[in-house]
């Protein structure tokens, strides 16, 4: 395995962990606020993906 399949790797990982850091915390959210809608839902998938993305870029 090359040096830059390894880092790619790590890369994937390290946004994949994020993502399920933010999806989880959105989704304590939402049911303690009692926010269980479908949109609501929706709405936490997006933050969280996009919360990912910026948080491993600026890393």
């Amino acid at each position: 395995m090359s040096e830059t399949s390894r880092i790619m790797v790590i890369d994937g990982l390290m946004w994949l962990f994020v993502f399920l850091v933010f999806l989880t915390l959105g989704s304590v959210l939402n049911i303690l606020l009692k926010m269980t809608k479908l949109h609501h839902w929706i709405i936490t998938l997006f933050l969280s993906f996009m919360l990912a993305f910026f948080t491993v870029s600026v890393v």
